[in-house]
């Protein structure tokens, strides 16, 4: 305890290697549980492939398939029929009106649109493409693995910006304990609180103990109220 203490009022650094340690660990777990139980939809989307590939782009517009309606659909273990996806390839129209799409993908001739909700993004296609018909297991593949790697940056930014709120809120919590302490000194407490949190809810969450995003918000701000009152942090604040 004295060495995180140290640590976190004289150390050196924002917390940064909390921060990467956490995210590759996270982002670790998230590729192993990817990686095992991904491998199982592998099929699946070489299925979809099989069935909306090939496709070919010239000059922004698809030529082939042109005049063609798909919807993808698996077919699952247990079930008469298929199941029909939100995915759907359309060139006998360019434009689609989004506002009448339930959830899903559509792509026409000269556009993708995606509905998720009430938001509709449209995306233009452009240039020249040929996506042929084949065998992708071993690229679908490739891309579970790239998870990991992908996880372990956008984690890294996600508890960067959490470790930076928490710094935030720790500023007012020590003013509130009367309590001075630098920036610096709060982003390391708030690194290594948010890391311990995790670190405690992974194995409880392996056991079945579900908790809310409020409750860990909870947790957190209890860890650093403890710490910023009870752990000598600097010299009183002027009241």
């Amino acid at each position: 305890m004295r060495k995180i203490t140290s640590y976190i009022l004289n150390g050196q650094g924002l917390g940064m290697k909390f921060l990467a340690g956490l995210s590759v660990l996270m982002a670790l777990i998230f590729a192993i549980v990817i990686r095992v139980q991904g491998a199982a939809y592998v099929p699946y989307a070489q299925e979809i492939a099989d069935q909306m590939l090939p496709v070919k782009v010239v000059n922004g517009q698809i030529v082939e398939p042109l005049n063609t309606f798909k919807m993808a659909q698996i077919r699952i273990e247990g079930r008469d029929t298929p199941l029909a996806l939100p995915l759907v390839l359309d060139t006998r129209v360019t434009n689609l009106d989004a506002n009448l799409l339930p959830q899903g993908v559509y792509v026409t001739r000269t556009n993708i649109y995606t509905v998720n909700r009430n938001q509709v993004k449209v995306i233009k296609i452009e240039g020249d493409n040929y996506i042929p018909k084949g065998d992708y297991t071993d690229v679908f593949k490739s891309w579970l693995n790239w998870s990991a790697v992908i996880g372990i940056v956008i984690l890294f930014v996600l508890y960067l910006i959490l470790t930076m709120f928490y710094a935030l809120c720790t500023q007012v919590i020590a003013k509130l304990a009367r309590r001075d302490m630098a920036f610096d000194s709060r982003m390391r407490l708030s690194a290594v609180v948010l890391t311990a949190a995790y670190i405690l809810f992974i194995p409880l969450g392996w056991l079945g103990f579900s908790s809310t995003l409020l409750f860990l918000a909870v947790m957190l701000g209890a860890l650093i109220w403890f710490v910023v009152k009870y752990v000598p942090t600097g010299k009183p604040a002027a009241a």
